[in-house]
């Protein structure tokens, strides 16, 4: 269970490099978080979303200059807001590029990003044992992405192999 949980906190910090959990409600305006939790996967979205998280993760191992973006999306380094981090992104050609290519204009990226890994720390608690009524009951979440995301292994299972 700890391998777990520590490989899903990994998966926080790899695939997104934007933010932590906690980082959620103390650095997000309400206005953002509300977007986030707005942002409703569909099994393409979904899929489209992780598989350009792993390919910008994959390509950052390669580009110092698209990881240094990726880094400075963390919320504490942007501004901790969804226009910051927007522009962090758009400011990378490579970052943009492998977005537009799964069907994302930047800000919708960045706000899918936040969503998938809000969505997979309430799934990974869950898978490992968590109280799912009080993990959903949390005003910040979206049911229906957990809802999916619980119910879709080879997503889950491609966002751990990203860890990788």
């Amino acid at each position: 269970m700890r391998k777990m949980i520590s490989h899903i906190m990994m998966l926080a910090v790899l695939i997104s490099g934007f933010c932590t959990v906690s980082q959620r409600a103390v650095a997000q305006s309400p206005a953002d978080l509300a977007e986030c939790k707005a942002y409703t996967f569909d099994a393409d979205s979904l899929s489209r979303t992780i598989v350009a998280m792993g390919e910008l993760t994959a390509a950052g191992k390669e580009d110092a200059d698209l990881k240094k973006a990726l880094d400075g999306m963390n919320m504490g380094s942007s501004g901790g807001t969804l226009a910051s981090m927007t522009e962090t992104f758009s400011a990378n050609s490579k970052a943009v590029e492998i977005a537009k290519s799964h069907g994302f204009e930047p800000h919708e990226f960045v706000v899918a990003s936040m969503e998938l890994v809000f969505t997979a720390f309430v799934v990974g608690d869950i898978k490992n044992g968590g109280d799912r009524e009080k993990d959903l009951a949390n005003p910040d979440i979206n049911k229906a992405n957990v809802e999916l995301l619980e119910n879709s292994p080879d997503a889950w299972d491609s966002m751990t192999k990203i860890m990788k």
